[in-house]
């Protein structure tokens, strides 16, 4: 395999899409700082831990090009949760949601606009075969599992029925939209 600038980075949105698709459940203001397992950061690391974690391995890692955001790059940098649920980190220190959402909606026009370069490297291990792609495409689908089970976990009153899903009771989903994309292989290889 090899980057197409295209082939991967496809896979790479539907990663996204998927995680996106988690998020939309969400509902509340309140709701970012939630821990519904105690040993894991709020749902506000997540959101930033995910674009981070891409940009550090293909911007700064791969590429060289340095920090996006230094700030959030370094803090949403790594996943080392609490070794006890007491201990978790002052709710104060997250950003504000808007800015984190910028700055994944910034990472992920990056990527897409890099990508192309890692085909230029030579006996970088992570740049042939689309390793660091697979890399980062693996870490957002690992993270899928995590916020599935935080998810099950968080208190009802901070979840809404997204879009996506089919009304109660049953009928059809529709089409295209996110819940197909929610499939490991992406859209339209949902059940209907």
């Amino acid at each position: 395999m090899t980057v197409d600038g295209g082939g991967m980075i496809e896979q790479l949105e539907v990663a996204w899409a998927r995680s996106d698709a988690f998020f939309e459940i969400l509902t509340g203001e309140g709701v970012w700082l939630e821990r519904p397992i105690g040993l894991r950061h709020p749902f506000v690391f997540y959101l930033g831990h995910l674009p981070a974690f891409a940009w550090n391995q293909v911007g700064r890692g791969v590429l060289g090009l340095g920090h996006h955001h230094r700030t959030f790059d370094v803090l949403f940098e790594r996943g080392i949760d609490p070794e006890e649920a007491s201990s978790a980190d002052d709710v104060a220190a997250w950003p504000e949601i808007a800015a984190v959402e910028a700055y994944r909606d910034e990472v992920r026009a990056r990527i897409r606009e890099v990508a192309p370069q890692l085909r230029a490297l030579s006996g970088d291990a992570l740049a042939e075969g689309d390793r660091v792609l697979h890399l980062v495409i693996e870490h957002e689908q690992m993270h899928h599992e995590t916020l599935m089970y935080m998810l099950m976990r968080l208190d009802p009153r901070w979840k809404q029925r997204p879009d996506w899903l089919p009304p109660r009771g049953g009928g059809p989903r529709r089409r295209g939209g996110p819940r197909a994309s929610l499939h490991p292989r992406g859209p339209g290889h949902g059940r209907r």
